[in-house]
C-alpha cells in the first residue's frame, strides 16, 4: 500500500473508531469498542495489505488475550470483529478497503432454529382458516367440473393439506409438470419446482388420495390441449401487463366466497388473499404439531434431503480437459508432485515434522525435474503454491488429504479457463470472470464449485502477497453465489441391508466397510483407519482420524446393534490382526481409503446395485436414525412406517434398540420416559446429537444432505393432518 492510500485508509479507520466511541454505551456497541482498539493495532501497521487473513486474526486475539478469557467474552469479541469487518465490506464510504479471507468463528449454544416459526397473526385467524379449509375439502369437484374449478380446489388444497408453503406457493404449483406427478407409486407424490427463475430444483411432496383424484381429472381436461407438458393451463401460469394473474384473481375470489359461507359477518371478508392463505397454512400446521422440518423452504432454511427419483441422470464427468495435456512436461511434473502428497496421506497425524518432510520432497522434485524450463509460468506459480501451502502457518491445521485436494481443485476446475501463460498478467476483471465461469459450470455439483472458488481465492491471495503486479480483486463484485439444489439420494433399509450383506464374503474388507458405514455412520477414511483395539468397548468406539475436527468423536456402536448382530461383528474383529494395527492392514490391495471405496463400488456393481456406493450406507444410517428419533417422540408413527416401508423389521423400531437410542439422544431422562410412558419429549437441539454421531459441524449438513427418509415422515403428517381436519 503506497503512502497516499495508507493515509486514506487510516483516516477511514479513525472515522469508524469515532463512531464506535460515541455509541459504545449503547447495547449493541457495548463490547465493540474494546475489540476495535485491538483491530486498529493490527490494520494500521504499514505491512497490512488490506486483506484480513488468519494471521491477522491471530494478532487480534493475542492483543485481547482471548485464549485466557471466558467463552462469553470470546463470543462478544468475535461478534464485534465480524461487525467491524462487515462495515468495511458493506458501507458506501468504506466498501472495498478491506477484503476478508478469514471471518471470526462464532459458536451459538444452543441454536434453536428448529423451533416453531411464529408470526404476527392472531390464533383466531387459524380457526377461520380451518373452517374454510373443511368447507373447501367437503365440496370437492366432480367429473363435470370445469378446469378452472379443479385448478382452484387443487391449488388451495396442496397449500393447506400437503404443506406446499414455499414462497409464492400458488405460482410454484401452477408450474407443475406432468412428468413430476408420480401417482402410480404406493406413496403418491409430486415434485414442485422451487428456487431461482433460471435454475429450478424439485422438492418432493407426498399427496393424499383425494388430491391424486383431482390431478387425474385435471389431466383428462388438459389432454386435448396443445401444451400437454404442464398440468395447469397456460392462463394460470402467465401474467400480463404486470397485473394480477387470472390465477390470483380466481383464487382470492374463491377464498372470500368461502369466507362468506362460513361467516358472512367476519371483518376479514373481502380482504383474504393468497399471502394470508399461505401464512395461515403454516400457522395451522405449527399449531397442529407438524414438525418445522415439514415446512422447510429454500431461503436460508433447511431444505431437507429427499429420495432420488431420477435414476437416469448422467453422472458428471470431471477433469476431462487434462486429456489435452497428456505427454506434456507440466502434467508429468504434476503427477510427480501429487505422488509426493499421496505418500503422506495415510499418516495419522500430519504434524509439523511430517509437513516439513513433505515440503522437502516437493522441493526436491521441482529441482530435479528434467524439463522445468518448458513448463508455462502459471504452472510454476501453481507448483510454488503447493510448497507454500504445506509450509504455511495459516494452513497448519489442514491435513495432507485436504492439501492434496487444493492441488487437484485448481488443476481440474480452474485452469481449463486460464488461457494466459502467466497468472500475473490477469486483470481484476479477468480474475472475476474466471471465478464466474467456475461458479456457473454445471458439469460439477454445487459443493464442488463452491470448493473450487474457495481454493481459487487462496491461490490468488498467495500470488497477491508473494508476486508483484497482481491487482487487488474485489471478489464481492463477482456475484459468485452458487445455487444450492435440494440433495437427492437413496437409502437402504435394515431388511435390504441384511439381504445385501449376506451376499458379501464374511470377514472381507467390503464386509467390514459396509457394516461400519451402515451401523455406525462412518466415512470411508474413518473405517480405513480403525484398529482392533478401538472395538474393545463397543459402547465407545473412537474415531481418531477424520475429514474435519468435528469428525473426531466416540460412536456408541452397541446402541445401534442387536445381540445377534453384535456377536457377528465380534467374530469378525477377533479374526483380524493385532490391536495396534489397522483392521484392514491384512489386505494388500487396500493401501488407501480410495482403494477401499473403489473395492466396495465394484462389488456393488457386480451384485447389480450400480446406484450404491459405500457413502450411500452412511446416508442410510442417518436416514434410519432420523426415523427412529421421530418414533421416540411420536409413537403412532411406528405402525405407519412398518406398513409403508415393509423392509424395516419391527424389532428395529421397538424394544431394546429404541431404549438404547433414547439414551443416546436424551440420556437417562429420555430412557426412563420411554420405558414408563413410551414417548420422549423433544427439544429444538435434539438433532444436534444426530449431527455429532455423523461428525458434522452443523445439523444443516445432516438434514439437507443425509436424511433421505424424511419423505416417509412427511407423508405420515400429511395423512394425519387430513384425518384430523376431515373426520
Amino acid at each position: 500500500m503506497d503512502n497516499n492510500n495508507h493515509k486514506v485508509f487510516i483516516e477511514a479507520v479513525q472515522g469508524l473508531k469515532e463512531q464506535f466511541n460515541k455509541k459504545q454505551n449503547e447495547l449493541k456497541y457495548q463490547h465493540a469498542f474494546e475489540s476495535f482498539v485491538s483491530f486498529e493495532q493490527v490494520v494500521t501497521d504499514k505491512t497490512f495489505k488490506q486483506v484480513w487473513s488468519a494471521k491477522h486474526y491471530t494478532l487480534f486475539a493475542k492483543n485481547l488475550e482471548l485464549d485466557q478469557k471466558s467463552e462469553a467474552y470470546r463470543f462478544r469479541a468475535n461478534i464485534s470483529l465480524a461487525y467491524i469487518l462487515k462495515a468495511f465490506g458493506g458501507t458506501k464510504t468504506l466498501k472495498g478497503m478491506i477484503k476478508t479471507n478469514r471471518w471470526p468463528k462464532v459458536n451459538f449454544y444452543p441454536r434453536p432454529n428448529l423451533a416453531l416459526n411464529k408470526n404476527e397473526y392472531d390464533f383466531s385467524d387459524v380457526e377461520l382458516f380451518e373452517r374454510i379449509l373443511v368447507l373447501l375439502c367437503q365440496d370437492s369437484p366432480n367429473n363435470r367440473a370445469q378446469a378452472d374449478e379443479l385448478c382452484l380446489w387443487l391449488t388451495l388444497r396442496l397449500i393447506a393439506i400437503e404443506g406446499v408453503v414455499i414462497g409464492d406457493a400458488d405460482k410454484n404449483i401452477s408450474q407443475l409438470k406432468i412428468d413430476d406427478i408420480h401417482e402410480n407409486d404406493k406413496a403418491a407424490w409430486i415434485g414442485i419446482p422451487v428456487g431461482r427463475k433460471d435454475i429450478k430444483s424439485h422438492k418432493q411432496y407426498p399427496v393424499t388420495q383425494a388430491t391424486i383424484e383431482a390431478i387425474k381429472k385435471l389431466k383428462r381436461k388438459g389432454s386435448k390441449s396443445k401444451d400437454v407438458q404442464f398440468l395447469f393451463p397456460e392462463s394460470w401460469r402467465i401474467a400480463t401487463d404486470k397485473k394480477k394473474t387470472k390465477r390470483r384473481l380466481l383464487l382470492e375470489d374463491k377464498l372470500n366466497s368461502l369466507c362468506y359461507v362460513v361467516d358472512p359477518e367476519h371483518p376479514r371478508l373481502g380482504l383474504l388473499d393468497m399471502k394470508w392463505w399461505i401464512q395461515m397454512s403454516r400457522q395451522s400446521m405449527e399449531v397442529g404439531g407438524i414438525p418445522y422440518l415439514c415446512m422447510a423452504n429454500m431461503s436460508n432454511k433447511i431444505r431437507i434431503a429427499q429420495l432420488k427419483f431420477d435414476s437416469k441422470k448422467e453422472r458428471k464427468v470431471q477433469g476431462q480437459h487434462l486429456t489435452s495435456l497428456v505427454g506434456s512436461a507440466e502434467l508429468k511434473l504434476l503427477r510427480k508432485l501429487q505422488s509426493n502428497f499421496k505418500s503422506y496421506i495415510d499418516i495419522k497425524q500430519a504434524n509439523k515434522a511430517v509437513k516439513t518432510k513433505l515440503k522437502c520432497d516437493l522441493e526436491r522434485t521441482l529441482v530435479s525435474f528434467d524439463g522445468i524450463e518448458r513448463i508455462p509460468t502459471k504452472w510454476k506459480q501453481l507448483f510454488d503454491w503447493f510448497v507454500f501451502l504445506v509450509d504455511s502457518k495459516e494452513f497448519s491445521d489442514l491435513e495432507v488429504p485436504t492439501l492434496y485436494i487444493h492441488t487437484y481443485s485448481i488443476v481440474n476446475r480452474v485452469f481449463e479457463y486460464v488461457e494466459a501463460d502467466d497468472m500475473r498478467s490477469l486483470s481484476e476483471e479477468n480474475w472475476l470472470d474466471l471465478a464466474r465461469k467456475v461458479s456457473r459450470n454445471e458439469m460439477y455439483k454445487a459443493s464442488t464449485r463452491t470448493t473450487a472458488i474457495s481454493h481459487l481465492r487462496r491461490f490468488y491471495d498467495y500470488l497477491y502477497n508473494h508476486e508483484s503486479n497482481v491487482p487487488l480483486v474485489h471478489w464481492e463484485q463477482a456475484n459468485l453465489d452458487v445455487h444450492r439444489q435440494i440433495a437427492e439420494g437413496c437409502f437402504v433399509t435394515h431388511g435390504e441391508f441384511e439381504t445385501l450383506l449376506s451376499k458379501v464374503p464374511e470377514g472381507s474388507a467390503e464386509w467390514v466397510a459396509l457394516f461400519m458405514s451402515f451401523h455406525g455412520g462412518l466415512r470411508c477414511e474413518e473405517i480405513f483407519n480403525l484398529k482392533k483395539q478401538d472395538f474393545d468397548d463397543l459402547e465407545r468406539v473412537p474415531v481418531l482420524r477424520s475429514k474435519t475436527s468435528a469428525g473426531y468423536r466416540v460412536i456408541p456402536l452397541a446402541s445401534f446393534l442387536d445381540s445377534q448382530t453384535e456377536k457377528g461383528l465380534r467374530k469378525i474383529i477377533n479374526l483380524t490382526t493385532k490391536g495396534e494395527s489397522r483392521i484392514l492392514s491384512d489386505y494388500e490391495s487396500i493401501k488407501s481409503p480410495k482403494d477401499l471405496s473403489k473395492k466396495v463400488s465394484r462389488l456393488m456393481a457386480k451384485l447389480g446395485h450400480t446406484n450404491l456406493s459405500l457413502h450411500t450406507f452412511r446416508h442410510s444410517f442417518a436416514s434410519l436414525q432420523l426415523m427412529k428419533y421421530f418414533v421416540l417422540i411420536e409413537p403412532e408413527l411406528k405402525e405407519h412406517l412398518l406398513a409403508e416401508v415393509p423392509e424395516i423389521p419391527r424389532r428395529v423400531l421397538e424394544g431394546s434398540q429404541m431404549e438404547e437410542l433414547a439414551h443416546v439422544f436424551g440420556g437417562m431422562k429420555w430412557l426412563r420416559s420411554y420405558q414408563t410412558l413410551g414417548v420422549c419429549h423433544p427439544s429444538p437441539t435434539d438433532l444436534c446429537d444426530l449431527s455429532k454421531l455423523l461428525g458434522h459441524t452443523s445439523r444443516q449438513t445432516t438434514l439437507e444432505n443425509y436424511c433421505n427418509s424424511f419423505f416417509w415422515l412427511q407423508r405420515y403428517w400429511v395423512l394425519k393432518r387430513e384425518a384430523k381436519l376431515m373426520p
